[in-house]
């Protein structure tokens, strides 16, 4: 039995983000101009956090791994 005044937190397990990848190319810039707001990152964040392919996803956009062409790929994302 539940005692008066408990409170309990149920997360609805129903609530997806979904993303285009133009969106989250689109969010991915937004973090790298430090212009996103917090709203969409706690939602980007959940929304990476919810699958391996969001993760490998945003990865694609987020990390510019170390490469003779990092400044081409750091150019192509700040467009």
């Amino acid at each position: 039995m539940e005692e008066r005044g408990s409170v309990h937190h149920v997360r609805d397990l129903s609530f997806h983000v979904t993303y285009s990848s133009v969106e989250v190319e689109r969010i991915a810039r937004e973090v790298y101009d430090e212009t996103i707001a917090e709203v969409h990152l706690s939602l980007f964040i959940f929304w990476i956090s919810e699958s391996p392919k969001h993760y490998e996803q945003a990865k694609e956009y987020i990390r510019i791994p170390d490469s003779p062409d990092r400044e081409r790929e750091a150019a192509k994302i700040a467009r």
